[in-house]
């Protein structure tokens, strides 16, 4: 008889007053682009999601653990195609013992603030958290070099003007209690370009749930010195969240109509650039959804879809302006 695990006969059904989250909610919480989540479900059945009655993907706890460990995986080097079958305890099994596949380093032009480097600077909150981290038993599990930067004993001792200048933050916690997610929460906003990592000891759901929907990587304090260098190697690959860029001003459809329009200025101008705004869109987007099989990859693209945003609405403004001086009446 055939022992071989599949993720169907691995995966538990969601009970009936388990929370479920819709695909962009899903990917927020798994710390993975919606559209990166949305081609691997139609490729791979990634995970074992549901549909609502409306037809909207639905996914439970089990389904962003199982995601945000295979993010952690494909970033090793690994290809999604011959993770995706495969049961949770086979993917922890996988990720406990080979731990971070070593990493192309990210180099030349393209390489954003949040790109990886040659060494990880991080900030920690918590003397033994710091003191275990400098022994070399965790950080050789780590795919850069880590360096603990400065330490700080409790959350309210450690100033912005210090974690201007590192990669990341970790946190060491007994518990989370409400005034110490208040406090955190408080602090997020100086550190807008900062990986954040918490271990905690204790914790309610509901507050393990408040700081995964900031975006923060959490994992309980019971961490062998193997695990724990495997976790924050996950971290120290995620690039720090670009700005935020505002949703297209004008779709496909209003572009043709703007490219028609006629300028005082004997030129072209608004065709080229409603051109222009086109390609970079389609640019923008496929970029987004590029499928990569090491972190270096991924964090190329990411720069490529950052900088086609970012080239897109310099244009947009552009035309605004261009419209504001000619009387161009724009959709």
């Amino acid at each position: 008889m055939s022992t071989k695990k599949t993720l169907s006969s691995k995966t538990a059904k969601a009970a009936p007053d388990e929370p479920l989250y819709r695909s962009s909610s899903a990917a927020l919480l798994a710390r993975i682009p919606v559209a990166t989540l949305r081609v691997w479900e139609r490729r791979y059945r990634v995970a074992s999601s549901r549909a609502s009655p409306s037809g909207q993907r639905l996914y439970n706890q089990a389904d962003i653990n199982r995601l945000a460990l295979i993010k952690q995986l494909t970033q090793s080097g690994h290809a999604i195609g011959s993770l995706a079958a495969l049961p949770l305890e086979l993917l922890q099994d996988i990720a406990a013992t080979q731990g971070r596949l070593p990493q192309p380093a990210v180099t030349g032009s393209f390489a954003s603030p949040g790109a990886p480097g040659l060494t990880w600077r991080v900030a920690v909150v918590g003397a033994a958290l710091a003191q275990r981290l400098t022994l070399g038993q965790v950080s050789r599990h780590v795919s850069r070099h880590l360096a603990v930067a400065t330490t700080w004993a409790d959350l309210a001792s450690l100033p912005a003007s210090q974690v201007a200048d590192v990669d990341a933050v970790l946190l060491q916690t007994p518990s989370l209690h409400d005034d110490w997610l208040d406090q955190l929460e408080a602090a997020i906003a100086m550190w807008p370009r900062v990986s954040i990592g918490v271990l905690y000891g204790h914790a309610s759901d509901s507050a393990c749930e408040r700081l995964t929907r900031a975006g923060i990587a959490i994992h309980r304090n019971s961490l062998s010195d193997m695990r724990l260098g495997v976790w924050l190697a996950s971290l120290a690959n995620q690039a720090a969240p670009a700005a935020a860029l505002p949703a297209r001003r004008w779709d496909d459809a209003q572009l043709a109509v703007i490219a028609t329009l006629s300028s005082q200025v004997a030129c072209e101008c608004p065709r080229h650039i409603a051109e222009l705004l086109q390609l970079l869109s389609s640019f923008e987007s496929y970029s987004a959804e590029c499928q990569s099989r090491h972190s270096a990859d991924a964090q190329l693209h990411q720069y490529f879809n950052q900088t086609a945003g970012e080239a897109r609405v310099a244009f947009e403004t552009a035309l605004l302006k261009m419209a504001a001086l000619d009387g161009l009446k724009l959709p």
